[in-house]
């Protein structure tokens, strides 16, 4: 918190004679006895060793550039700018890459918003005065929103005997898109940039859910990029992409999820 303007901080404390006050167990053993009348010996059972003297200028001046350089001010290399960027508590990642634009070198910075797919105008705005306060001399800072991939998956599961199918189709639904008790398998905070979807977290995920007896297919279509295909064991992206699999029917272009059924 942000102290008002005239508030006066009183603090208490106390010190000794540094190192001289470090002594051996039952080192000590006369004191003034003043009003402690009851009192015929004292003793130390333990021996003292924390005891410091006070650091000497030339002690301060060699360790005093040490602190700060525990967080630097100014961003030169990407890795720099992707810092800056998440010191702000709603940035989950970030990345960044220089580019010469023609005249000059421009600094482009992405931003991956904790717990939602956008960046909104004062967040944007935000990030934009930080990075204005590091960046190099003579260098532009902009930022761009996140480059998704929104993804459709079908999946095909078997359903064990005596299991209602559209009851099995609905867990696998919403161990997928998540509810009030769990975040869905994709949720926005579970893929950033670059981060791949694994077949085998996939099938092991649904295989838990009650009435699941196999995964029998999946397939996965990018759009835009390529049609519907069989997913293989690892579905990567490039490291400036975050895929997209919200499957939330109000927003259709962020990715879907179907599931079809097999038995029962």
């Amino acid at each position: 918190m942000i102290p008002s303007d005239g508030l006066v901080f009183r603090v208490d404390y106390r010190k000794g004679p540094g190192a001289a006050s470090n002594v051996a167990a039952d080192a000590i053993r006369n004191f003034v006895s003043g009003d402690l009348t009851n009192v015929t010996a004292i003793t130390n059972p333990m021996a003292v060793t924390d005891g410091v003297d006070p650091e000497d200028a030339e002690t301060i001046r060699q360790l005093a550039p040490a602190a700060f350089r525990q967080q630097t001010y100014r961003a030169v290399r990407t890795k720099d700018y992707c810092a800056t960027a998440d010191e702000l508590p709603w940035v989950e990642r970030a990345g960044a890459r220089s580019r010469w634009t023609g005249s000059w070198h421009s600094v482009f910075v992405t931003p991956d918003p904790e717990g939602t797919f956008t960046v909104s105008q004062a967040r944007r705005e935000e990030l934009e005065d930080l990075l204005d306060c590091r960046r190099l001399a003579g260098r532009e800072v902009h930022v761009l929103d996140p480059r998704y991939r929104p993804v459709d998956v079908e999946i095909t599961v078997c359903v064990e005997a005596g299991h209602i199918p559209s009851e099995v189709r609905d867990r696998v639904l919403r161990r997928i898109r998540g509810d009030a008790e769990r975040p869905g398998l994709y949720d926005a905070d579970s893929l950033t940039f670059g981060t791949p979807i694994y077949r085998l977290t996939l099938e092991a995920a649904l295989r838990e859910l009650r009435g699941v007896r196999a995964v029998k297919q999946v397939e996965i279509a990018a759009r835009g990029r390529h049609s519907l295909r069989e997913m293989e064991l690892v579905y990567r992206v490039p490291d400036n992409e975050i895929i997209r699999l919200a499957s939330d029917p109000r927003f259709p272009e962020r990715g879907s999820v179907k599931v079809f059924t097999v038995g029962g």
